[in-house]
């Protein structure tokens, strides 16, 4: 009788583990496809919002410094 007894406390234990991996499965494919669905559907912005190109040394330049001051405002 106490074979049973441990077979049915083993069944359940496993049956717990098998259903905590289930969920965690379940939850992390849920996850992927929201950032999959978010990310190519154009829900979410891009990072920028204007794109200025420099070509050259960087130095001192007001020119740029006002475009950049535009872009901002």
């Amino acid at each position: 009788m106490s074979l049973d007894a441990d077979a049915l406390v083993d069944r359940r234990r496993l049956k717990r583990r098998l259903r905590l991996w289930q969920a965690t499965a379940l939850v992390a494919a849920i996850a992927v496809a929201t950032v999959l669905l978010a990310r190519y559907s154009g829900i979410v912005e891009r990072d920028h919002i204007a794109r200025f190109q420099v070509t050259g040394i960087i130095l001192q330049d007001s020119e740029r410094d006002t475009a950049l001051r535009k872009l901002v405002h």
